[in-house]
């Protein structure tokens, strides 16, 4: 029986000091197999960590102002680029994305039927292919243009446009209402935009409108 997980690790803002990275090079001797494993979306990874020592992991990276998630949750955390800290920015992707998971994680973290990906997108370079993520938040002309049920991996799909919203509470409430039919309606191991071809453009423009 394998009694090892790999751990993720992030922060708020998607940036590393000098001595966070020290002390995962140290937890990754300690705890895993000595080897880190970063990736594109923010997240540095400790694999091989034995599940009885994930506590003692997770109370040493909160003692850092870092952040943990595993591979089997369902809801990813959020990715971003560097929205106004880039010249081309349109909205402030850090923000945006620290707030989406200070309302979702907790409530989404399990119990979705399959993985859930948010990205956001400063401006329409779209580095952070929000348009291949089940929501993608794009900047858009002072506002948050939306799109619903892409994909990528084994199966690549772009997200379908919902529209241009005007502030981040209204991007708040449609991903809010994403989650919820998408834990409701969904079936097991499927897909957010499998979920929606499904289900019709009934189901999508009660995302996108806020319709009942």
């Amino acid at each position: 029986m394998n009694d090892t997980c790999t751990v993720q690790i992030y922060t708020a803002d998607g940036t590393f000091s000098s001595g966070q990275l020290a002390l995962l090079a140290q937890l990754a001797a300690q705890y895993g197999d000595g080897t880190m494993r970063p990736n594109n979306s923010r997240l540095v990874s400790i694999p091989s960590v034995m599940t009885e020592d994930l506590e003692a992991l997770k109370e040493s990276l909160a003692a850092e102002g870092l952040q943990t998630a595993l591979l089997a949750q369902d809801f990813k955390p959020v990715v971003f680029c560097r929205g106004l800290g880039c010249r081309h920015g349109q909205i402030d992707t850090v923000s945006l994305a620290a707030k989406i998971e200070e309302r979702f994680l907790a409530a989404y973290e399990t119990g979705l039927p399959h993985k859930f990906r948010i990205a956001a997108c400063g401006c329409i370079n779209n580095c952070a292919k929000a348009d291949l993520c089940d929501v993608g938040i794009v900047g858009w002309q002072h506002g948050y243009k939306v799109f619903l049920g892409g994909q990528w991996g084994k199966k690549h799909s772009a997200g379908k446009e919902a529209g241009v919203l005007k502030s981040e509470e209204e991007v708040l409430a449609l991903i809010g209402r994403a989650l919820d039919l998408y834990q409701k309606e969904g079936k097991p191991r499927e897909r957010f935009g499998d979920m929606l071809d499904r289900l019709g453009s009934e189901a999508f423009e009660r995302i996108g409108q806020g319709g009942e």
